[in-house]
């Protein structure tokens, strides 16, 4: 039965298992232990099935808002690091001094700064 294991996964859990091992190695990358212990209860739901039954879809209905939360948490994370990382772009952190790149003038330095804590204003501290 164990051999089968991964099968009803695929069969039960295309989509939520997934989303939870992202979440919870994010949770655990982040060292966000609050929402590590918010997924543990539908990742470990879903493994028993998986390992114990035949793993019906519907037996893993009660996971739902669980994956939900966590598929939103890992997409608003994806979307502060690309803001983050947009924002690292415009203001040419990157560049090496090899690439010609001159240093930036005083003006363009207080932009940079302005947007950089405009944008750390609206950052939640929880998911970056």
């Amino acid at each position: 039965h164990l051999a089968m294991t991964p099968l009803y996964l695929w069969r039960g859990a295309l989509v939520a298992f997934p989303v939870l091992v992202a979440a919870l190695a994010y949770a655990l990358r982040r060292r966000d232990y609050g929402f590590a212990v918010f997924v543990l209860p539908a990742f470990g739901m879903i493994m028993f099935y998986a390992a114990l039954s035949h793993f019906i879809p519907r037996y893993g209905m009660p996971a739902s808002p669980f994956i939900v939360v966590c598929a939103v948490a890992l997409a608003h994370a994806g979307a502060i690091a690309a803001q983050r990382a947009l924002a690292d772009r415009a203001r040419g952190i990157g560049r090496s001094a090899a690439s010609g790149a001159s240093a930036p003038s005083a003006a363009s330095a207080a932009s940079a700064a302005s947007a950089a804590s405009a944008a750390s204003a609206v950052a939640d501290p929880h998911l970056v």
